[in-house]
């Protein structure tokens, strides 16, 4: 059985896309756009769920989370944006679900998302609609099974 192929590897796939459409509703406000894992249909039942919004201050998300009673932390983690050098970025974590979350809080006029370590490449990303065609897609695959 390949990887791509395992059942259960498609299940979590599945589970952890309707978690992150879930999240995206809710921080629908700040435009989040989802990459990583998920978006390469790489992920496994315990991946993260990896967002970035676009912000000119972390005050604002965690002032949303607040209003909207979801505990969080707040940190930093260094990403890089070209291959030459990183930076230390804010981020929000959470739990929503059995799934862990991570933010992004970038400035707007970034607009690019950080430069996966692995593969040297730009991640790439998935709007709240990008992500709900890709959850019906499934779905419709799923019933024509």
């Amino acid at each position: 059985m390949t990887l791509f192929g395992d059942p259960a590897l498609q299940q979590d796939l599945t589970t952890l896309r309707g978690h992150a459409l879930v999240v995206m509703r809710r921080l629908a406000p700040f435009e989040p756009v989802l990459f990583g894992a998920i978006v390469d249909g790489t992920a496994s039942a315990h991946s993260r769920i990896n967002l970035c919004v676009f912000l000119d201050t972390v005050e604002e998300l965690l002032i949303y989370l607040i209003n909207e009673n979801i505990p969080f932390n707040v940190g930093e983690m260094k990403v890089r944006f070209n291959r030459q050098s990183t930076r230390a970025t804010p981020m929000v974590e959470f739990i929503a679900g059995d799934a862990d979350v991570r933010i992004l809080i970038l400035p707007p006029r970034q607009r690019q998302l950080p430069i996966d370590a692995l593969s040297g490449e730009r991640y790439r990303r998935m709007t709240l609609a990008q992500l709900q065609n890709t959850v019906d897609a499934d779905a419709r695959l799923k019933a024509a099974k």
